[in-house]
């Protein structure tokens, strides 16, 4: 924190050094002169400039005695260069050391050199790291110090903190580390709104508040991955596998929650297993980087109760397949998803109820979302709001979710090709997705897309099907099914079986829908369909030509 502000230019220099006015001092007007130079640099660097020249000034103002006691006492503060050598400083590189580490902590500028006092160095601790949170505390801070908190964010995966990048961010008490301090909202403070997970590096320099010796980098507390935090609920004996999968770069630490921590640097690596001796709720602590979350190939069902906290890890495939203890899922933030596959992601949990933040979900990158949902009994979250823009797979991706009723208008599924069974066997849904628009290119499938959905009503006139070539039990068992699909281009279709049976289609309806397919520029061949409705009049005459000379079986009454 500066002790004098600069406002425009030099003219508004104010504050306090040495509890007098710093615009007041009567080198002043010359410290102005020697500022305000063609260079003027960033504001900052004005006011170090300022600050310098300062310091410049008011060593030349000391008695020759007063020079005499700094010169004295700075065999007491060396350092070590770059190349490691220990350096001394003068006389008054030592006055400018103190009074520039008493001005980062705001307190009176020294003329007099104080008797040395070694630095008490803290060991820093790490409390709480979880989103959003940044808290750091020690059991050794003293009260004659104050900690000046210097940090650096948005650190790249894999990369260390930089001294060179670390920023100053205020500085705290004792009694302030000691009880434990979130730095969290310091460091937004200087580096703005964080998007979260976030890697981030603090360091914390003690500096004396009567000397102003100070203690640099003596922990730096880098390299911070927001871990994954799950919660396991085990038995004594039970042995815990962390689901990782091949392929991808694995390298970290798990801490188990009982004390034993291991690390890992492959997907199979013995450390990524662990026994524990007592049965208990426990939460495991996952970093570093670990792509492929994958539980088909082992299953966490029994053991995995929540999931507290995604943290920074990149996920390439995410899947907690049969994970039955999961219900009402408390992360505190919201997975990085970059090109990841969600291939089964809470396939077969049956218990599970809602996932905090999940309608946050950054799914623009996603391809894959086929069983994302599958067989979750209990699960009826809104999740409209996904961009699924990139997503080629949706196959049973909510099938027997049986309470799902959500609306899904506002996806775009444009890329997809396979719809098969994405909504089947749900009783009540009749959720919206009537403005869908589907490729133009290539072909896609529609088998059973809303099969046994026996609440499915809704009008998709608007929906352009030219692409589609599989409407094989789109509509099966969807039993108050009553709209007309004469608007449908079917022309690319190669198998309709079942499409419309055991729906409430009305005879008006059906009609509609055969003369239209009828007068297509070239129908398609040998198709099998199947309608309770029976054809009358012109819509008979269409069926019995469809049938005629387009080769078709057609079906009524069932």
């Amino acid at each position: 924190m500066a002790i004098f502000k600069l406002g425009a230019m030099f003219d508004a220099i104010s504050g306090k050094i040495g509890g007098q006015s710093f615009a007041n001092y009567p080198q002043y007007q010359s410290l102005k002169n020697i500022t305000q130079t063609n260079k003027a640099g960033t504001p900052k660097q004005q006011i170090q400039r300022a600050f310098t020249a300062y310091l410049a000034n008011s060593w030349r103002q000391l008695t020759t005695a007063q020079q005499q006691g700094w010169s004295a006492t700075a065999v007491n503060y060396t350092y070590e260069n770059r190349v490691g050598d220990t350096i001394t400083r003068n006389g008054y590189q030592t006055f400018c050391f103190c009074n520039q580490n008493l001005n980062v902590i705001s307190q009176t500028l020294l003329t007099t050199a104080p008797i040395y006092v070694p630095v008490t160095v803290p060991k820093i601790n790490i409390i709480d790291i979880s989103s959003g949170n940044f808290e750091i505390g020690s059991n050794n801070s003293t009260t004659a110090y104050l900690y000046a908190l210097f940090a650096q964010a948005n650190i790249s995966a894999g990369a260390n903190a930089q001294y060179g990048k670390m920023k100053f961010i205020g500085y705290i008490t004792s009694a302030q580390l000691a009880a434990g301090y979130d730095v969290f909202s310091l460091i937004e403070g200087v580096f703005g709104t964080l998007n979260l997970p976030n890697k981030m590096a603090v360091i914390v320099d003690p500096i004396n508040q009567t000397t102003g010796n100070r203690k640099q980098f003596v922990d730096i507390i880098q390299n911070i991955d927001v871990p994954m935090i799950i919660q396991v609920t085990v038995a004594t004996g039970n042995t815990v596998t962390i689901p990782f999968a091949s392929g991808g770069t694995y390298s970290g630490t798990i801490a188990w929650g009982d004390g034993t921590t291991t690390t890992f640097n492959a997907w199979n690596a013995a450390g990524t297993a662990h026994t524990y001796t007592l049965g208990g709720v426990y939460l495991i602590l996952i970093s570093g980087s670990f792509p492929k979350w994958y539980s088909v190939l082992k299953p966490m069902s029994g053991y995995l109760s929540n999931i507290l906290q995604w943290g920074s890890n990149i996920f390439t495939v995410l899947n907690f397949y049969d994970s039955d203890l999961l219900t009402a899922v408390t992360p505190v933030d919201t997975p990085n998803l970059s090109n990841a596959l969600l291939s089964g992601l809470f396939d077969r949990c049956s218990n599970l109820t809602t996932v905090a933040k999940l309608n946050e979900w950054d799914t623009s990158s996603v391809t894959k979302m086929d069983t994302a949902f599958r067989e979750c009994l209990k699960f009826n979250q809104n999740i409209n709001s996904w961009d699924v823009s990139q997503v080629t797979s949706f196959v049973t991706m909510f099938a027997s979710c049986t309470l799902l009723v959500q609306d899904f208008n506002s996806w775009n599924v444009a890329n997809c090709t396979d719809f098969g069974g994405m909504f089947s066997t749900i009783p009540n849904f009749n959720g919206d997705v009537t403005a869908w628009q589907f490729k133009t290119s290539g072909s896609i499938s529609f088998n059973g897309m809303f099969f046994n959905c026996p609440k499915f009503n809704k009008n998709l006139s608007a929906w352009n099907v030219e692409r589609v070539t599989n409407f094989t039990n789109v509509f099966y068992l969807a039993s108050i099914f009553n709209q007309s699909l004469a608007t449908w281009d079917i022309r690319n279709a190669t198998q309709m079986l079942n499409a419309l049976r055991a729906t409430a289609m009305n005879a008006t309806n059906w009609n509609a829908t055969l003369i239209a397919w009828d007068a297509l520029v070239n129908p398609p061949l040998n198709i099998v369909i199947t309608c309770k409705a029976i054809a009358t009049g012109a819509g008979l005459t269409a069926k019995n030509n469809l049938i005629a000379t387009w080769g078709w079986t057609i079906t009524e009454g069932i």
